[in-house]
């Protein structure tokens, strides 16, 4: 019994031994393996077909021997990187691509999480806490220095975090008579938005137009074609309009209104940005044309802040544009 116990002990310290010389060693290998190789090259092989995501060894399964898991594992490896045939076979064209990708790979890299990656390609978790992009921490949906999303994903926020506010204005710029005459991407109405207690994100907006032509009002789109929302240079969304796009006012005939939704705009906490409307006009306007922009009713700005709560904003100003080749007095 006493031989057993020593036996047991001798073999645990060598595997022990074992794992230590291979997390020392460097990853690059200079050996064919295949089915039935065993040692610490196929540790080593092992060791990063999981850092690239294609490999899983089985629970209380130790590494060491190429097996069929192993072959498969190295053919979509292969397979990944163009070598052809993608046999599973660790031949001079396999192991030339091995070296170049492998720097020091050790045992406990985390399968799924190759070299730089952010998240687990396997598991989709963090493979790291470190942020990727300067003011995105871990977990965080917006970037704290810019405000724009720090993902792709939607930029409707979660459930989680403070229910945000918005200061609603009329920006400076675009001012007042502006020529928007047969011109392209005019900018014609403008909000400035400050967020406080928490980012906000404004999701829609109803616009109020009113066109008067020689004292007779008319539907927008007999003026307008096309109508952009902007932040900054970027175009958040666009809409080529037609007449069935704009509604008449029940209680106001001289006012049509359009609903410009999915818009995106994120107003980082403590951030203040302008939100721009652009309008292109038909070409062949010939008369005067007098256009006035407004929100719609009160409700006219919805959002949505870090707590998935919706919270809808008036707007305090309208602003005047003309289709004259002169401005008015």
């Amino acid at each position: 019994m006493l031989k057993k116990i020593i036996a047991g002990v001798i073999a645990l310290t060598a595997v022990f031994a074992f794992v230590v010389t291979v997390s020392a060693q460097t990853a690059t290998l200079t050996t064919n393996l295949t089915i039935g190789s065993t040692g610490t090259d196929v540790v080593m092989l092992q060791t990063f077909l999981e850092s690239k995501g294609v490999l899983t060894i089985p629970a209380g399964t130790s590494k060491g021997y190429f097996g069929g898991l192993t072959k498969s594992a190295l053919a979509s490896y292969q397979s990944m990187k163009g070598i052809t045939p993608a046999a599973g076979f660790f031949g001079p064209i396999t192991r030339a691509s091995y070296n170049a990708d492998a720097t020091t790979v050790v045992p406990g890299n985390v399968p799924g999480c190759p070299s730089g990656a952010m998240f687990n390609n396997m598991t989709g978790q963090p493979c790291t806490t470190t942020p990727a992009t300067p003011g995105c921490s871990t977990g965080a949906m917006f970037n704290s220095m810019t405000g724009q999303p720090c993902s792709s994903t939607p930029t409707t926020p979660v459930t989680s975090g403070s229910e945000g506010t918005l200061d609603v204005r009329l920006a400076g710029s675009p001012a007042n008579n502006a020529n928007i005459q047969t011109s392209t991407d005019v900018a014609v109405y403008g909000l400035t938005l400050k967020a406080s207690i928490s980012t906000v994100v404004v999701d829609r907006l109803d616009l109020q137009v009113a066109v008067v032509n020689s004292g007779s009002t008319e539907n927008p789109a007999t003026l307008i074609n096309m109508i952009k929302v902007w932040d900054g240079s970027t175009v958040l969304k666009s809409w080529s309009v037609t007449q069935a796009d704009f509604t008449k006012d029940v209680n106001d005939s001289t006012v049509y209104y359009i609903r410009l939704s999915g818009l995106g705009f994120t107003v980082a906490q403590g951030a203040t940005k302008t939100l721009t409307v652009s309008f292109t006009t038909n070409s062949g306007i010939d008369t005067d044309r007098t256009v006035t922009l407004d929100g719609y009713q009160t409700n006219s700005l919805r959002a949505v802040s870090g707590n998935n709560i919706t919270s809808y904003y008036s707007i305090d100003g309208s602003c005047l544009l003309y289709t004259s080749p002169s401005p008015r007095d």
